[in-house]
């Protein structure tokens, strides 16, 4: 297999990154130790479950709650929710309810924090049988259909809501899911805002787009709501649009009959013109895509004819817009993929788009940094498309191969096989390395020496652990006997982007020596607090 490094891309690496040998490094003991919480109001982080051998912490902004579920079949399901055989635990409180059809919906600020722009929610979600709000009991008529349209518009298959309010006069069936932004919802028919349909000038508005809309007079653009009006709404006189006819095509592209027309993608939508210069008898051949469009005879970029591609054959990806192709190539924006062209490429047939990389033909284009595989095999490519192998597994070291674990059957037989310990540490049967995917030396997996490569495993909350020592990556904490996180507090959190004081946060640990307090980010400081935990504040 042949790679091609088209681009490096230099950026400061960790200290231990350099050529010196790497070994595990003892925290380094701090007897003044003590939590300090910078630039967040948040006591614990936030949405948290820490997991023990017996019982479990749900912790989030001021709240830690300790519980005790089936650790057997327990399992966290997504920040506030987690379940076992006896039901489902909201913010560690458990609701005995069936799990079958466990879905969560959305959530509803119930307290603003001063000075923040996120507050503390409350989270929508069901079961086949049961809606609910927290942990309180709602009033849905169907729970199995009941999901999301947007953080603020729900459904089943009888209503909308908004929130958990019915909207009167709407048709599941017919709203428009892709033009449904923010607070607006829209069908066939009607507008609505915060749950209420919406006029202008005595018309009921109907939506086109997502920032266009028209009545029977007038064709409008969003913006934001004005402090005096109170409308969301600019009159769009520009052009000379023929309202009955103006329909949509794409999210950025409407067509009358007499023109094409290309929308911004941001608001507020400014009246300077938006026709594409496309003659009318050309508009029955137009194609649109998100940020471009076709005739057949040329591209356009928005409204800028480009002359480069083959308007005949172009097209753009269809999970992202940033890549294209034509008969000649592949292609991001402006810059042809370097790939060697030996059919056109055909999306779906020669080209697919898998995990963030492009596949043509047997060879494999990545963006950041830009790399080239060439002469991928026919099992590789298969597993590619199956996603039983990823792009890191193909680039690393180009005669090694990383699988999750040995029991695995190793599909390369001559290629050493590396088990991910926690990314980016790895283990063979004798080892531990540091995988540097910027090495200067090319070489990317660094023996770390200081570990117990045999017992070396990621712990349930994230820790590294052998049968000796808990580790923080690369740093040595505690022994490992009886070990037990007990809280997780908020350390320092950055006050601009020109900062460049690490994050960290502060743990409790506990384990057979006693109590232990811990910075952990930008290094590792720790402090032995006794075996008993006195005046500290849990």
């Amino acid at each position: 297999m042949k790679q091609f490094l088209l681009f490096t891309l230099l950026i400061g690496c960790l200290p231990y990154c350099k050529a010196q040998p790497l070994e595990v490094i003892k925290a380094t003991e701090d007897n003044s130790l003590s939590v300090q919480r910078t630039m967040s109001p948040s006591r614990y982080v936030r949405d948290v479950y820490i997991m023990n051998e017996t019982y479990v912490v749900y912790q989030d902004y001021d709240l830690r709650k300790v519980f005790y579920p089936d650790m057997a079949t327990f399992k966290v399901i997504d920040e506030d929710f987690s379940a076992d055989k006896n039901g489902i635990y909201y913010q560690g409180k458990l609701v005995k309810v069936d799990t079958t059809g466990f879905k969560i919906i959305g959530s509803k600020e119930i307290k603003e924090i001063k000075g923040w722009s996120r507050g503390v929610d409350r989270y929508y979600w069901r079961t086949n049988k049961q809606a609910f709000f927290g942990t309180k009991p709602i009033a849905i008529s169907d729970p199995a259909t009941f999901e999301t349209v947007t953080y603020c518009y729900f459904k089943d298959k009888n209503h909308v809501y908004y929130y958990d309010q019915i909207i009167e006069g709407i048709n599941p069936n017919k709203i428009n899911e892709k033009f449904t932004e923010d607070d607006r919802i829209c069908d066939d028919k009607f507008l609505y805002r915060k749950g209420k349909p919406l006029y202008y000038k005595g018309e009921p508005v109907q939506q086109i787009s997502s920032l266009i809309f028209k009545t029977s007079k007038y064709v409008l653009g969003y913006k934001w709501e004005d402090d005096e009006t109170k409308s969301i709404f600019t009159e769009l006189h520009s052009e000379d649009f023929d309202i009955p006819t103006l329909k949509t095509l794409t999210n950025y592209y409407l067509i009358d009959k007499n023109s094409l027309y290309n929308i911004p993608s941001y608001y507020p939508v400014r009246d300077e013109g938006f026709r594409v210069p496309i003659a009318t008898e050309d508009l029955p051949n137009v194609k649109a895509f998100k940020s471009f469009a076709t005739d057949g005879k040329l591209v356009y970029y928005g409204r800028e004819p480009l002359e480069m591609y083959d308007a005949a054959t172009f097209a753009e990806f269809p999970e992202v817009d940033y890549y294209q192709y034509d008969k000649n190539g592949v292609y991001n924006w402006s810059q042809k993929l370097p790939f060697r062209y030996t059919t056109p490429p055909v999306y779906g047939k020669n080209l697919f788009y898998i995990d963030g990389v492009v596949l043509y033909e047997n060879q494999l284009y990545h963006h950041y940094p830009k790399t080239l595989i060439d002469n991928l095999t026919d099992k590789q490519i298969q597993e590619l498309k199956d996603k039983k192998i990823s792009y890191n597994e193909l680039l690393i070291n180009n005669n090694d191969v990383i699988q999750e674990d040995y029991d695995k059957p190793n599909p390369y037989p001559s290629k050493t096989v590396y088990q991910e310990v926690s990314y980016p540490y790895y283990k063979d049967a004798k080892k531990v390395y540091y995988f540097d995917r910027w090495a200067e030396d090319g070489k990317p997996l660094k023996e770390v020496k200081g570990y117990d490569a045999a017992t070396l495993k990621e712990e349930r909350n994230g820790f590294l652990v052998d049968k000796n020592y808990v580790y923080f990556g690369r740093y040595r904490l505690v022994k490992n006997r009886n070990f037990e996180v007990l809280a997780i507090y908020t350390g320092y959190r950055m006050g601009c982007s020109r900062d460049t004081h690490p994050q960290s946060d502060f743990y409790l640990l506990k384990n057979v020596d006693g109590y232990w307090l811990t910075e952990l980010g930008g290094g590792a400081k720790i402090r032995f607090l006794g075996t008993e935990l006195g005046d500290f504040e849990l």
